[in-house]
């Protein structure tokens, strides 16, 4: 019957049905089950050589009369022929590279890096003609990794980001070989994949995201919504932490324009804890520093003008006044502001900021003292949402809460909700008297020691390292 899967085969005529392109004409070059994308089945290239996807029930056989060119509305007519797509072409796998791809897999197996960025090149350099091969090697592998067992996988998931690293490098030499684009089928493996990407470990999508220059060529020539649906992809999912720094590394200068005007943080966080479908009953803060000088008192660094010398803590063994880490304006804060009924801001001030501090003072700054002013210090923005209580404890990075949680760690700095600290897991009462959290990159001049964290509470601060 027409339309249907084994009636339409290569070579065949056909007129599209369905969808934007209905009533186009062309011949069949590929039918499959779709290992790229969801619902292809066929695709189709007109006389033009344009190329065109169908699912099932979605072609028909055209009239053997029909020119390829026709369309569905025979009153038109014909314009210029639309210009050629270049896609890169891939030659039949003769089995020439089996052996090669074996003993990639191999190397990976022996070696101790996750990225194994020289092998990767290697075999990347061979270009068009391993792409095939390493597509089927990729989903017989990725076939085999059993859900069960993701916690435990780390070997034969570390294979399979191999391969698609590979193919990643194969893909850029190809696109600047052919100076072409690769058809949309292919996009699958530029797009995050939960079961490669390993659950629980952050290196498999660091090192993914780190390989993405490696077909830098092929970056440059996707058409821009095909790309922005991949930045989509990475930007929802949890497999990967700070991943608009990461993007922004990824991409080549000139693609680098599409990662504006994206969701905020706050955005994504509020959506998120949205679809976790919890009551969302706990209030945190979000900070980040801020490009440009705002109106408030929210500073990194900086000297508030109204602090007396009387009030402003000195190191007794250094005979030099202690260091403002951040100045927090509670106006900006309202549940906090009712902490500290009079007070403007608070002054966190510490002895030695890039000897990893031993002593710290939160001073609280009244309106008078806050009306003098803040001299230098750079600005940071503050942005409040709700989210579910659970978010605090849970231990999932699958899933909404999950998502969540990976998410609310990208924040440079927090304010309440519960600290997560780096030395224990999370326990409600670790929440009393909780100011606030950063890391390095809201207060870059802090030595807080590898991969540390300031926590700010009510009269102290302490900074804890992994």
């Amino acid at each position: 019957m027409a339309g249907e899967a084994d009636a339409i085969a290569k070579g065949a005529q056909v007129v599209i049905t369905k969808g934007d392109d209905a009533g186009t004409c062309g011949e069949v070059f590929w039918t499959g089950k779709s290992k790229f994308g969801p619902g292809l089945r066929f695709g189709v290239k007109d006389e033009a050589g344009k190329i065109y996807w169908a699912g099932e029930g979605e072609l028909e056989h055209a009239s053997p009369a029909a020119p390829l060119s026709q369309t569905a509305s025979p009153a038109q007519t014909p314009g210029p022929a639309p210009a050629r797509e270049r896609l890169i072409q891939f030659p039949a796998d003769d089995g020439a590279f089996s052996d090669r791809i074996k003993v990639f897999e191999e190397s990976v197996r022996l070696s101790n890096g996750v990225s194994v960025t020289e092998l990767v090149r290697a075999l990347g350099k061979a270009g068009a003609p391993v792409v095939e091969p390493l597509v089927a090697r990729i989903e017989a592998r990725t076939a085999a990794l059993k859900a069960t067992s993701r916690a435990s996988g780390y070997k034969p998931r570390r294979r399979v980001l191999a391969l698609r690293n590979a193919l990643l490098a194969a893909l850029g030499h190809a696109a600047a070989e052919q100076d072409a684009e690769i058809d949309p089928r292919f996009d699958a493996y530029l797009r995050p994949e939960p079961a490669t990407l390993f659950v629980g470990s952050d290196d498999f999508p660091f090192s993914f995201l780190s390989a993405l220059p490696e077909a830098r060529e092929l970056l440059e020539r996707l058409p821009d919504a095909r790309l922005r649906a991949i930045i989509a992809a990475w930007r929802g999912s949890a497999a990967t932490f700070d991943i608009e720094k990461r993007l922004a590394r990824a991409l080549p200068p000139s693609r680098k324009k599409l990662l504006r005007g994206g969701p905020s943080l706050a955005e994504v966080v509020d959506s998120l804890a949205a679809q976790t479908g919890l009551v969302r009953g706990d209030v945190t803060y979000l900070l980040a520093p801020s490009r440009r000088k705002l109106s408030t008192l929210n500073r990194v660094g900086g000297r508030p003008k109204g602090l007396s010398k009387d009030r402003w803590p000195r190191d007794p063994d250094e005979d030099q006044p202690f260091s403002v880490a951040l100045i927090l304006d509670l106006s900006t804060i309202p549940e906090l502001q009712s902490r500290y009924a009079d007070a403007r801001a608070l002054v966190v001030l510490v002895d030695r900021p890039d000897e990893g501090f031993e002593t710290a003072y939160v001073l609280p700054l009244t309106e008078a003292e806050a009306a003098a002013g803040v001299s230098g210090g750079r600005s940071f923005s503050v942005e409040r949402v709700t989210v579910p209580a659970e978010v605090w404890a849970t231990s999932e990075r699958e899933g909404p809460l999950g998502t969540l949680r990976t998410r609310l760690a990208e924040a440079p700095g927090r304010a309440l909700g519960w600290p997560w600290l780096l030395q224990s897991a999370p326990e409600a009462s670790d929440a009393a008297g909780f100011v606030l959290q950063a890391d390095e990159r809201l207060v870059p001049k802090l030595n807080l020691g590898d991969a540390g964290r300031l926590f700010v509470y009510d009269g102290d601060a302490f900074w804890e390292s992994h």
